[in-house]
């Protein structure tokens, strides 16, 4: 199902591009490799709205070099509005280079990374009040350590989004395309999350207070370990959840879907399948558990 969800977006955007791109004047890269650097000032987010690779560094002096060949540098264009580079084309070009493109961005502070096109990012270890970060596009974006008061991730298309480790006090997740996002460590107060789409979320290790799951997909969300004190999971297609390493106090689990949730509680389990859906759970607790149709609810072990 994610491979064939995965084919139709990755088509879809494809074709857009091309229509957006028929009759405009071609741009053959001639081979031939330079670097330009463009002032920039008072950057708090960057927007990668145009084919070639970011790699974000923090520094002292904010400063932007690209790499490009002659003849296609002359149509990338840059701009600041609002604190936020903007990387693009020129419109009504169509860019073919033969060699990489290649941004080398650097910033005193970073609030927001954007990606709307398929060229990647690379960002270090940042640290922020608030984060935003959106993916509608195939772009994927890698980065170090994140530590912000709160985090905001949207990904629509199929890039991937893989963070290092996360220190927030609450963050919130939507995941609408099949893009999928990956962190090791993950220390918070409230994880809020809902995917409705085939993308997955993979955390390592998870401590928090409150984590809340809407799953109307058929992605997964994977927890390997960790520890919160409760969690409300909704399932309501063929999504599935694992968290049978996560230690809680307590749960609420509701499936409306061929989907399974397999979790781990201490003290209190409410529990419901009103579908061929299942729960599975870890522990000792007590259980109100209601199931409407062929679902079930069962202890695997203690």
């Amino acid at each position: 199902m994610k491979r064939i969800t995965l084919f139709i977006i990755l088509t879809a955007f494809f074709l857009f591009n091309s229509q957006v791109s028929f009759g405009d004047k071609k741009i053959r890269g001639s081979g031939h490799v330079v670097t330009e650097e463009r002032e920039v000032k008072n950057i708090t987010g960057v927007e990668l709205a145009t084919i070639g690779d970011l790699y974000i560094e923090v520094g002292e002096k904010e400063k932007l070099e690209i790499e490009a060949e002659d003849n296609i540098i002359l149509y990338l264009e840059t701009r600041v509005h609002r604190g936020v580079l903007k990387i693009d084309k020129r419109k009504n070009v169509n860019l073919k280079p033969k060699r990489d493109i290649i941004y080398y961005l650097t910033v005193k502070k970073l609030e927001r990374i954007k990606i709307s096109s398929a060229g990647d990012v690379f960002a270090p270890d940042l640290r922020a009040d608030r984060f935003f970060i959106e993916v509608s596009s195939a772009g994927d974006l890698e980065m170090g350590d994140l530590d912000a008061n709160s985090v905001d991730i949207e990904m629509s298309s199929a890039g991937d989004v893989d963070i290092e480790n996360i220190n927030t006090e609450k963050m919130k997740v939507s995941i609408s395309s099949a893009g999928d996002l990956k962190t090791k460590d993950l220390d918070l107060d409230l994880l809020k999350v809902h995917m409705s789409s085939a993308g997955d979320f993979w955390i390592r290790n998870l401590l928090a207070e409150t984590l809340e799951l809407i799953n109307t997909s058929a992605g997964t969300m994977e927890i390997e370990g960790g520890k919160v004190r409760g969690q409300d999971v909704t399932l309501s297609s063929a999504g599935n959840y694992n968290a049978k390493n996560l230690e809680s106090i307590e749960a609420t689990v509701h499936l409306s879907s061929v989907g399974s949730a397999t979790i781990n509680v201490k003290d209190y389990l409410d529990a419901s399948v009103s579908s061929m859906g299942s729960v599975y759970y870890i522990g000792n607790p007590t259980v109100d558990s209601r199931v409407t149709s062929m679902g079930r609810i069962k202890k695997i072990r203690d």
